[in-house]
């Protein structure tokens, strides 16, 4: 009996996501954020950006699993993230924005892409266009 294991992405999004939180928040507990300066923090940010991208592209599992979800929440948790970001670049929490970096990435770029089945003719058939004909 040879069974393929069912990864459940939700659990393993939202583990992820608390074992990221509690990684930034010891590192601003133990003020390791603060002993650079804003570019190196700037840096670090768009590195965990660059990775999340990384990780969105190549997971299949996972960009299925944001395509499944409503496209007004995803649009919701970009802004929210996007939010987090312009908060704490005025307050001056880089903790919160090296936390928000990546989750904004990844929910920017699956609000961006569309979900579902096309709706319109033209979407539907490569034929159904003016340059097909």
């Amino acid at each position: 009996m040879n069974q393929t294991p069912q990864e459940e992405t939700g659990r393993v999004l939202f583990a992820s996501v608390a074992v990221w939180a509690t990684v930034v928040a010891a590192g601003a507990v133990e003020g390791l954020l603060g002993k650079f300066d804003a570019q190196s923090v700037a840096a670090f940010a768009v590195a965990v950006s660059a990775y999340a991208l990384a990780v969105y592209r190549l997971d299949p599992n996972l960009r299925r699993f944001a395509a499944t979800m409503n496209a007004r929440l995803r649009w919701a948790a970009s802004a929210a993230t996007v939010a987090m970001i312009v908060v704490a670049a005025i307050a001056k929490w880089p903790a919160v924005a090296v936390f928000a970096a990546p989750l904004a990435t990844v929910a920017f770029l699956a609000a961006m892409e569309r979900s579902g089945k096309p709706t319109k003719a033209r979407e539907k058939s490569p034929g159904a266009t003016r340059a097909a004909t």
